[in-house]
């Protein structure tokens, strides 16, 4: 497990630029972290990299698609897992390469035996912020 004290958005960004350069396909990245961890912001920074030019956060529809096979899947708002199966979630693994999952811990249910990213946004009661990441 790799650890990044992220002093600056900045740094944040240029760590989320790195790590696409990683990417397989297909990839998936599994984010955690408390409310305004900077999971979405993560996810806005590799999409940039990637050439995306508008990410925003699924935390109201759930799942967002973007351009060239990527979906960012939120699932903050999700009461019971079993509600996957009329949001088309599992659809997307058929359609897409790359898949961002945020709150993935909620998920009861076992994904696709993608590579995987793990990412772990923390913040100390300093208002520090980490970044705890591993690849699988």
């Amino acid at each position: 497990m790799f650890v990044e004290n992220i002093s600056h958005l900045s740094h944040l960004k240029t760590l989320a630029h790195k790590m696409v350069k990683e990417f397989k396909n297909p990839q998936l990245v599994l984010l955690q972290g408390a409310l305004g961890s900077g999971k979405s912001q993560t996810v806005r920074f590799m999409c940039e990299a990637l050439g995306c030019s508008e990410v925003h956060s699924p935390a109201f529809t759930l799942i967002n698609t973007y351009e060239g096979g990527i979906t960012h899947i939120d699932l903050y708002r999700l009461n019971n897992p079993k509600d996957l199966e009329s949001t088309g979630f599992w659809d997307v693994f058929a359609h897409s390469h790359l898949v961002f999952i945020e709150w993935a811990d909620l998920l009861e249910e076992s994904l696709p035996a993608w590579p995987t990213l793990f990412l772990n946004l923390e913040m100390s009661p300093a208002g520090q912020r980490f970044l705890k990441w591993k690849w699988s």
